[in-house]
Order: structure tokens, then C-alpha cells, then sequence
């Protein structure tokens, strides 16, 4: 860190003073509150102008670069803010590996979007369930239908869609008959069974660093997801909407062949 001197001191105080003068004298003349927030504002505008390695240039520049490049069309707005700005600009534009990229994906309601997030490969051991593990794991999600049907009245054989609209209820239920675990549980099953029928999957154990958990794995290429994880982590998250989609995105990943054969 730059050590701070009495000459960087000196001009942030002049800076400070300069940006809260006009709400200031405002403020003496009409002693408002409008003019207090000039002042406050001003004030911290310019001290920020004043820190080192901010230019006043290439902030006013930035400024009127978004102001043009607002103004003119969609393929001109690159190059405005290079105009105004530099390449610095555009480097920052450019989305970074680990980011969540956009994909396209078919839902029963037409082509929808979806977020697909790369992360580094760790070490795992995956094992097949057998015996009654997995027989338990097969009957999870028995439940589901008498679960959407307490959300969503007159729903006998729910869809992925009708999880979604029963999910959101629950959520804000303070009494309901379905505690967390049990939602992870008949959700989380109800979604890796019917990968599982649909998609060529099985239901494996899976060891890494992170603990061990059930996820369901292709049988033709080397993917999997995590039904259980998936449904708590929108608990905690206190997100929805997330049941079709997830059916849906595996259903793109797996046919768009990016991934390695088994």
C-alpha cells in the first residue's frame, strides 16, 4: 500500500471542500434538505476524484462514453466506449472462464434459457447404489404427488411444472406439513428417478473432498447431477422455479455432446 502524504492529504481536503461548496452556499441561502444531499454527494464525489490513480480524464470520458454509446446502435457501442474510454474497457466486457455462460434450452412451454457455471474437476469416488439403498432412493418421491396436490388442489400425476408451482407455496407456508428435509427428500427423489427413466441414468454414491453425496450419472457420457443438493441449496437460497429447469438443462448437456463417452 502507497504510503499517504501530507500533500495527498492536503489536496483531498481541497477536493472535499470544492465538491460540497454548492450545496453549502444552497444550503445558507435556503437551508433545505435537497441542499444538504448536494453537499454530502459533492463532497464524496470529489474526495474520490481526488485518491490516487483516478483520473478526472478518463472518468469524464467514461461518462460521456456510456451517454453516447447509449445513443447510438447496438454494433456501434464497442467502439464508442473504446473512443472514450480505451481497450481497458472492453477487456473488462469480456466474461471470465468461470463465469455462468448463457445457454438455450427446450421446456414444455418452448424455448427457455439457462445458466451453465464450469468449476474445476476434484477428485471423486463414485460407486453405483445397489441392495436397499437404492431401493430406498427408488421410492423417494412417492410422496410427491400428495405434496403438490396440498399446494396445487385437483393435481393427481404432477408435472415438473407442477413441483415448481407447489415448491413456491411451501415456501412461504409457516406451518406446513412438510418440513425441509422432507421436500429435499420427495423433490430431490421425484427429480433423480425421472432423470434416471428419461436420460439413461443411474443412481450412484459420490465421495470428494467436499463429504459424500447421491447424485444420478449418465450411463452413456460422463456427467452427473445432484437432485438432493440441487433442492436444498434453493432452500437455503430461498429460490424457485428451479425443477423444470434443471430437468430441462441436463436434458441440453447431455445431447449436446461436449461431454467425454463412459
Amino acid at each position: 500500500m502507497d504510503k499517504i502524504t501530507p500533500k495527498q492529504i492536503a489536496k483531498s481536503i481541497i477536493f472535499t471542500a470544492l465538491g460540497a461548496a454548492p450545496g453549502i452556499i444552497w444550503f445558507c441561502n435556503a437551508g433545505t434538505g435537497q441542499s444538504i444531499i448536494i453537499a454530502c454527494l459533492g463532497a464524496f464525489v470529489a474526495f474520490g476524484l481526488s485518491l490516487p490513480g483516478v483520473s478526472m480524464a478518463r472518468v469524464a470520458g467514461g461518462t460521456a462514453g456510456v451517454l453516447v454509446a447509449h445513443n447510438v446502435p447496438r454494433s456501434m457501442q464497442g467502439k464508442v466506449m473504446d473512443t472514450f474510454v480505451g481497450e481497458t474497457h472492453q477487456q473488462k466486457l469480456e466474461p471470465d472462464d468461470d463465469q455462468p455462460r448463457e445457454i438455450k434450452i427446450e421446456t414444455s412451454d418452448g424455448e427457455g434459457t439457462a445458466h451453465q457455471t464450469r468449476v474445476d474437476a476434484s477428485p471423486q469416488k463414485v460407486n453405483p447404489v445397489v441392495g436397499d439403498d437404492l431401493a430406498m432412493l427408488q421410492s423417494m418421491g412417492s410422496n410427491g404427488p400428495e405434496f403438490v396436490s396440498h399446494y396445487v388442489p385437483g393435481v393427481t400425476e404432477p408435472t415438473l411444472k407442477d413441483y415448481d408451482e407447489a415448491f413456491r407455496p411451501w415456501q412461504f407456508d409457516y406451518t406446513p406439513p412438510y418440513d425441509d428435509q422432507k421436500v429435499v427428500q420427495i423433490i430431490g427423489g421425484y427429480l433423480g428417478n425421472k432423470c434416471i427413466a428419461d436420460f439413461d441414468m443411474e443412481w450412484v454414491i459420490v465421495t470428494d473432498e467436499y463429504g459424500t453425496d447421491y447424485a444420478v450419472c449418465s450411463k452413456v457420457v460422463e456427467l452427473m447431477s445432484f437432485p438432493f443438493s440441487t433442492v436444498l441449496k434453493r432452500i437455503e437460497d430461498h429460490e424457485f422455479n428451479f425443477v423444470e429447469g434443471v430437468y430441462y438443462s441436463l436434458k441440453e448437456m447431455l445431447s449436446n455432446g461436449e461431454y467425454k463417452t463412459r
